[in-house]
């Protein structure tokens, strides 16, 4: 339901139309008891719910279907291997090269319907991919998707500077093969065709309340996504990430967005090699969200892979935009780019999904995901308070200098009066009466310096503890506490689909929504959970986010069919 908020209903029913859309949700707990005869549950629901079919998953649990907002398929094929580079040289090392292979479509097809298969597998119903720069095979991608089932979106990647001979567009030939993708990809459906003839038929120059109106608002005419009728397979503008998309490609990319009402996925602030490298091609840009930005791409439907080294400054461009993020934490890890702080990220009130980040990531599982997850945010947690340990201690030391400071200004003030108490006494014995006025400026001499001390002691320590404040407090790190399964499972599910757009579509089991979900089965000998008796829904479903793998998985439903088993 939300962030902080998992709802388990115990013995219910959801029924679902034969396109898929839920229809009612019944809580059978006031009407039946769990042990009552299953026909009898059958007929009831049969008579009084105009259902046809009844199936019985009693004994196992229903949770909605995973969202990988982020993976490479291509990547699957070396996915578990080449772990041994950071990204820029990863790049290429292994991933052009291996992308380059996928113009021959053979080679193509067998890849993308072993990956496809997979994350079916693994209870993936929405999956974000990243294709190539080839529109054919990515066009297959697509193909492959649409005919096992899945819901996707789907980007033909664009990249035409920094990137291998072998492996490189031209900019204009570019441009002109992503509009020609998105355009076969729409026609593949009658939805898609209708909208296809609205967008030839409406002006290039929409007014900006209508190009704002595109992604917020599920009724926009302009935009296929966040509605119930939007196609299973849908295009995504892909540019790889800025260093590989000159400013030409990108500002048109943004153009076709609009145009066609599409998200735009990429990625932001990964490494920080790549951050620098970013700033050397735009130095006009202070952040590098804000080459996106100035060339169009970042809006409402708008999402952005790791932003491990985002800025306050990055993050606030971001939340304003509207745009999602997704954090990657395996493929993070493996590469070594860094820890997303995703508690930071959703405390500022941005959207946040998760991706596998195949083949950055090494596995296809959106359970490796969440774990990963949970253990990313558990490091940083452990990293603050070790940081709030420090400053402690720091802290501790600084003011005990301060008081040393003051110490030794105390001593040096006591010689002084000292010396003068002596001058006095010399002063009192002598018989030369012109010198009592010496003896009152001394008088006056000591309280000074008595005056001084007080406030030099007050306020050395005053700024000492100012300064104090203005490094990051303790007090503020000890609050900081790390995610827990329960907001990790929000974030691969209606997070998720909050951050593509589709959280109208997707995402959990409301009425109105399609019905996309994974039937697990903890009790399956065969799988790596064992139960003991005592266990109760929730205890088995941690244990499946944490213990579980495919052979938990007895069904996946999209759009009310099961489309792996």
């Amino acid at each position: 339901l939300s962030l902080n908020e998992l709802e388990i209903f115990e013995f219910s029913a959801i029924i679902y139309s034969f396109d898929g859309l839920i229809i009612d949700f019944i809580d059978l707990t006031d009407i039946f008891d769990k042990n009552d005869n299953f026909n009898d549950i059958s007929h009831y629901l049969q008579v009084n719910y105009n259902v046809d079919k009844v199936i019985n998953y009693s004994n196992k649990f229903i949770i909605p279907g995973f969202i990988d907002a982020h993976c490479h398929a291509p990547q699957y094929v070396f996915s578990g291997t080449g772990m041994d580079l950071p990204l820029l040289e990863w790049l290429e090392k292994y991933t052009f090269p291996c992308e380059a292979r996928f113009k021959d479509p053979e080679y193509a097809k067998s890849a993308y319907e072993k990956f496809v298969k997979r994350q079916l597998r693994n209870g993936t119903t929405l999956s974000s991919y990243f294709g190539t720069i080839y529109p054919l095979t990515t066009y297959n991608l697509a193909q492959i998707v649409e005919s096992t089932g899945q819901r996707a979106f789907i980007g033909k990647v664009s990249m035409d500077r920094n990137s291998p001979d072998y492996y490189i567009e031209e900019t204009s030939n570019g441009l002109i093969d992503c509009e020609s993708f998105i355009r076969e990809i729409l026609s593949m459906t009658s939805t898609g065709t209708s909208f296809l003839q609205l967008v030839d038929n409406q002006s290039d120059d929409k007014t900006d309340s209508e190009v704002m109106s595109i992604f917020p608002d599920a009724d926009s005419k302009y935009t296929l996504l966040n509605k119930p009728d939007c196609p299973l397979v849908m295009p995504c503008v892909t540019p790889r990430f800025v260093s590989t998309c000159s400013s030409d490609m990108m500002h048109k990319l943004g153009l076709l967005s609009i145009k066609y009402g599409l998200p735009v996925q990429s990625h932001l602030s990964e490494s920080i090699n790549e951050i620098e490298w970013v700033g050397e091609l735009h130095p006009d840009c202070v952040l590098y969200g804000e080459v996106y930005d100035k060339h169009g791409l970042l809006h409402n439907g708008s999402y952005m892979a790791h932003c491990c080294h985002s800025s306050k400054e990055e993050r606030a461009l971001l939340r304003d935009k509207g745009c999602g993020v997704v954090h990657c934490p395996s493929s993070n890890f493996m590469l070594g780019s860094g820890i997303m702080d995703v508690r930071m990220f959703l405390q500022e009130g941005l959207k946040v999904a998760l991706g596998t980040d195949v083949a950055g990531g090494y596995s296809p599982s959106m359970l490796d995901a969440i774990r990963q997850s949970i253990v990313a945010s558990s490091a940083k947690s452990i990293s603050r308070k070790e940081s709030s340990s420090q400053i402690d201690n720091y802290s501790e030391k600084r003011i005990k200098n301060s008081i040393s400071q003051s110490t030794i200004q105390t001593d040096r003030l006591d010689n002084k009066m000292e010396n003068l108490t002596i001058n006095r006494s010399k002063l009192r014995s002598s018989s030369d009466m012109s010198l009592s006025l010496l003896d009152n400026e001394i008088d006056d001499t000591m309280t000074s310096q008595a005056t001084s001390l007080s406030t030099y002691q007050n306020n050395y320590l005053s700024n000492e503890l100012s300064n104090e404040s203005k490094i990051l407090t303790s007090e503020s790190l000890s609050i900081y506490e790390p995610l827990n399964y329960k907001e990790i499972f929000y974030l691969s599910t209606l997070g998720g689909a909050q951050v593509l757009s589709m959280d109208k579509v997707v995402g959990n089991f409301q009425i109105g929504k399609k019905f996309d979900c994974i039937v697990v089965d903890t009790d399956n000998s065969e799988g790596p959970i064992d139960l003991f008796g005592h266990e109760n829904t929730l205890d088995k479903f941690q244990k499946f986010l944490f213990i579980g793998d495919d052979r938990n998985i007895a069904h996946v439903y999209v759009n009310g069919k099961i489309v792996s088993q």
